[in-house]
């Protein structure tokens, strides 16, 4: 669940796969959402979260690609998705494993982290030239995590400080 900024929106996401929009000044007493939209077919929402100035929501789900709507649910960006067969992490613009959960800077509403079991953090900023044909968005820092035996661990969770 998220709340926009100014309280006036909030977003749910869950196990149905749907991403639910809730106008709160026009909601009426059966408190029905205004807008559902699925934004991968069959993957459960597992984080969603609201920049700091309302305007984006970003939709993370059990891919490798994190999606954008904007306030009213239409699609406004997409991650590139990572080469899996690549080794070398810094070698692919994205993540090439499940990613479990992203986080908008809390001051600058165009950045934002991403963290995958691929065992990387991806660092991003939506003011960057999008790349290839499917005009999608490709990292900015890439941020390698690693155990104590220094094999790379995968990522559930994340947050700015």
């Amino acid at each position: 669940m998220a709340v926009d900024p100014k309280g006036i929106r909030m977003a749910t996401g869950g196990l149905d796969y749907h991403v639910r929009l809730w106008d709160f000044h026009g909601m009426n007493k059966n408190m029905n959402s205004f807008r559902i939209i699925e934004p991968f077919a069959g993957n459960a929402i597992r984080s969603i979260s609201f920049n700091p100035a309302g305007t984006h929501l970003m939709v993370v789900n059990g891919g490798k690609q994190i999606t954008f709507l904007d306030k009213d649910g239409a699609r406004s960006l997409l991650t590139v998705k990572g080469y899996m067969y690549v080794k070398e992490l810094h070698n692919t613009k994205g993540h090439t494993n499940t990613i479990y959960d992203g986080k908008f800077h809390p001051i600058n509403s165009n950045e934002f982290a991403s963290a995958s079991g691929d065992g990387s953090i991806r660092l991003w900023d939506m003011n960057q030239k999008l790349e290839g044909i499917e005009q999608e968005l490709a990292h900015k820092v890439l941020l390698k995590c690693k155990d104590s035996k220094g094999l790379a661990t995968g990522i559930t969770s994340l947050c700015y400080t």
